[in-house]
C-alpha cells in the first residue's frame, strides 16, 4: 500500500496500520463520513455488547463479509462471547431467545431492508426506541462495510497485526 501523509495518519489516529482505514484513505470525503457512523453505530451504541456482536457477525455472515467478521470474531472473544456463541451468531442456529430475535432482524433487514411487524414488536418488548434505531443502524452500517470491503478487494492484515488492534478499541 502507498505510503501515507502525517496528516492522514494523525486523522487514523493509531489505526494507520488497518486495511480498511489506508484504503478508504484513498477518498478522505467517504473515509470522514464512513469512520464516525461505524464509530457511532459500535463504540457509542447503547446496545449491550453481546447483542451488537451477534448482530454483526450474523449481517457478516449474511452479506459473505469477511474482512469485518474476522475482526469481530476477536471483538466478541473480547466482549465474553465463546467460541459456540460466535458460531451460533454467524449461523443464527442455536442462539439464545432474544439473539434469535436479533439474528431475524438482521436477516430481514439484509434480504428485504424492512424488518416485519412481527419481529418489531418483539424487539420492542426487550429495546428501547434507542436501541430499536439502533439495531437497523448496526445492520445498514455492516451491510455497507460488507459492500466495501468486498469491491474494494479489502485483505486482511496479519493475525499479530489484528490482535494489536483489540488494545486500541475503546469498546466491545
Amino acid at each position: 500500500m502507498e505510503a501515507l501523509t502525517d496528516e492522514q495518519k494523525s486523522k487514523m489516529g493509531g489505526w494507520d496500520e488497518l486495511h480498511f482505514n489506508r484504503v478508504m484513505m484513498r477518498s478522505p470525503r467517504l473515509f470522514d463520513v464512513v469512520l464516525p457512523l461505524i464509530t457511532k453505530v459500535v463504540a457509542q451504541s447503547e446496545l449491550p455488547s453481546h447483542d451488537r456482536q451477534v448482530l454483526i457477525l450474523r449481517t457478516c455472515a449474511l452479506t459473505g463479509e469477511v474482512y469485518e467478521a474476522t475482526h469481530h470474531v476477536l471483538i466478541s472473544h473480547a466482549a465474553g462471547l465463546s467460541d459456540d456463541e460466535i458460531q451460533a451468531a454467524r449461523t443464527g442456529v442455536g442462539l439464545s431467545p432474544i439473539h434469535q430475535l436479533l439474528a431475524r432482524a438482521a436477516e430481514e433487514l439484509v434480504s428485504d431492508f424492512t424488518v416485519s411487524d412481527e419481529t418489531w414488536k418483539a424487539l420492542a418488548d426487550h429495546y428501547s426506541a434507542t436501541e430499536l434505531m439502533e439495531v437497523v443502524g448496526l445492520v445498514g452500517a455492516y451491510t455497507t462495510m460488507a459492500m466495501l470491503t468486498r469491491a474494494l478487494g479489502i485483505q486482511l492484515e496479519d493475525e499479530e497485526t489484528m490482535k494489536s488492534f483489540i488494545a486500541l478499541r475503546q469498546y466491545v
